[in-house]
């Protein structure tokens, strides 16, 4: 499990004929078990307003209450959460760039916890680096600081890595692309006390 305890529900969409919009409202659907009227506010942050969520949990269903949702695209695959409180996600591919460049899209002190990471896994710097990219873009759709300091969880695997922001824990995992495109790069962030890690 990737956040122990974490009541989060995942959902991945790959259609390469739906719109983006299309394939993240199918997905929530799926997730919410029910119809539900998926908003956006202007931002483009997708709503289901006062929408219970159900899922599967030992010894029966679990009512989580209120759901958050969050989305994110890339190529034609669709990244979908729900769950209590605040919960987002982020989708990237791994992209390969020069430390420079890196270095200028994180900053100096996330560029250093990337080759941290990269040193701890065995991964490369463009896989770990992208795995700092996709937290932050978790950070921004939580409506956190965007230079909100990022901490390693100790230890770190090949699989998951773990980060912390304040009282978030976001989850990043490396992914292969069945198209034999550059893997992916997904982050699932909730709320520590919703992901007891």
């Amino acid at each position: 499990m990737l956040l122990p305890g974490s009541r989060i529900a995942v959902e991945v969409e790959r259609d390469s004929r739906a719109e983006r919009r299309a394939r993240s409202n199918r997905a929530f659907q799926r997730l919410l078990g029910k119809p539900a009227a998926i908003m956006r506010r202007p931002d483009g942050k997708p709503e289901v307003g006062n929408h219970a969520l159900i899922l599967p949990w030992e010894g029966g269903n679990l009512v989580a209450g209120t759901s958050d949702v969050s989305a994110a695209h890339s190529r034609d695959v669709t990244l979908a959460v729900a769950g209590p409180g605040t919960v987002a996600c982020d989708l990237e591919p791994c992209a390969v760039r020069g430390a420079d460049v890196w270095r200028d899209l994180l900053s100096p002190a996330r560029w250093e916890l990337a080759q941290l990471i990269a040193r701890e896994t065995g991964q490369s710097e463009t896989e770990a680096a992208t795995r700092i990219w996709v937290a932050g873009e978790c950070l921004t759709k939580a409506e956190a600081v965007p230079t909100a300091p990022l901490v390693l969880e100790a230890p770190a695997d090949t699989r998951a890595v773990v980060l912390h922001s304040g009282p978030f824990a976001i989850a990043t995992l490396v992914l292969p692309d069945r198209k034999g495109s550059e893997p992916f790069v997904v982050g699932l962030l909730a709320r520590r006390e919703d992901a007891c890690l």
